[in-house]
């Protein structure tokens, strides 16, 4: 039986229970405790590492260098990035492949990258 799955490389699981599961392929997918698979977003690039804060916002570091937030109400923007055209709410000038993001409190969000060992602390700006 195939999983559906493509390469799983980050899992975070939300307040209700629900596994959500970062895919090489670009995807996330979204598991219910029940074992109901559903696609949760597309078109990212390579999705490293998942975390939730406590209000239900999705973070997800991808391979272009940037962190991606999903809100519960559907937005999606990106929320750091090393440099993008697309609007940003936090610039970033030195995270290079990040692949563990982890959320301390509503305000704060740490970032693990690759390149050189780095660890970052990124304060969140919420509108």
């Amino acid at each position: 039986m195939s999983s559906g799955l493509f390469g799983p490389n980050g899992l975070a699981f939300d307040s209700a229970g629900n596994l959500y599961v970062a895919n090489l392929n670009g995807t996330i997918d979204k598991i219910t405790p029940e074992g109901t698979m559903s696609l949760f977003a597309s078109g990212l690039n390579a999705p490293a590492g998942l975390a939730f804060d406590d209000i239900g916002d999705l973070y997800v570091a991808t391979a272009d260098d940037t962190v991606v937030e999903h809100t519960p109400g559907g937005t999606t923007t990106i929320f750091a990035s090393t440099g993008s055209d697309e609007p940003v709410r936090l610039v970033v000038a030195s995270v290079s492949e990040p692949v563990a993001p982890a959320v301390f409190s509503t305000s704060l969000l740490v970032l693990a990258a690759l390149s050189a060992r780095q660890h970052r602390g990124l304060a969140a700006c919420r509108a």
